[in-house]
């Protein structure tokens, strides 16, 4: 018998059973080719809900059933493949070593451990990105743009980054190292590719007069500072 102190036998698990079923049909919705843009548009929202790496003990405890990085996404996934703009293929070109395809899938967004990034002509804030240097994990994080995201495989997705070209000769921000601050030239070089495991974070920005030229203040957005007075 129910009361308001006990619940029924089962009800819980019943209802963790309900949930995670409602929450593996919305991911498996949102890979299908057919899924509407209006749902697709709101991917970001919905991976909050339903990410069991960033929801509650009960989903941590079937975070097997959802796909790893080394598991291949369903073949739809990679509908609608798109011709690749000119800049984009020589990037991919040098970044490959050898003929990279010449159709990919265009993504205008892409989510990384609940963290959003765009491309710039969808949203210059969420394509601002610091960008790790592969060649010295010491060395400091470059800014610069997303361009484009393409996904040339199903578990395959690149970035196309523009970063800023130079730093400030004077920049002011190295001798406070706890802001995470850096002066750059407006000026974006070429393109280049990078792999989502490159991008560190997010940056804002402002666009300053510095030693009578216009520049660009980037401060990083990183969640976790290894920097201490």
């Amino acid at each position: 018998m129910c009361s308001n102190h006990f619940h029924c036998e089962g009800q819980l698990e019943e209802t963790i059973a309900n949930s995670f079923t409602r929450s593996a049909n919305l991911r498996a919705l949102l890979l299908k080719a057919e899924c509407p843009p209006a749902i697709k548009n709101c991917s970001s929202i919905f991976a909050k809900l339903v990410h069991p790496d960033v929801r509650s003990a009960t989903l941590f405890d079937i975070s097997e059933f959802t796909i790893t990085d080394d598991e291949e996404l369903p073949d739809e996934v990679l509908g609608g493949l798109t011709p690749l703009k000119e800049p984009v293929y020589r990037a991919l070109c040098t970044f490959f070593g050898n003929s990279p395809p010449r159709a990919a899938k265009s993504l205008s967004y892409f989510t990384i451990n609940t963290r959003t990034f765009s491309i710039m002509s969808r949203h210059k804030g969420n394509s601002s990105v610091l960008i790790r240097q592969a060649a010295d994990s010491k060395a400091e994080s470059l800014p610069g743009h997303i361009e484009e995201i393409i996904q040339t495989s199903p578990i395959d997705v690149l970035f196309a980054v523009r970063f800023y070209k130079k730093r400030v000769a004077r920049d002011p921000f190295p001798q406070y190292p706890v802001l995470r601050s850096s002066m750059w030239h407006l000026d974006l070089g070429q393109l280049v590719i990078v792999r989502p495991k490159d991008i560190e974070c997010h940056f804002a920005s402002l666009v300053v007069n510095w030693d009578g030229l216009e520049c660009v203040a980037v401060v990083s957005l990183a969640r976790v500072c290894a920097s201490f007075v």
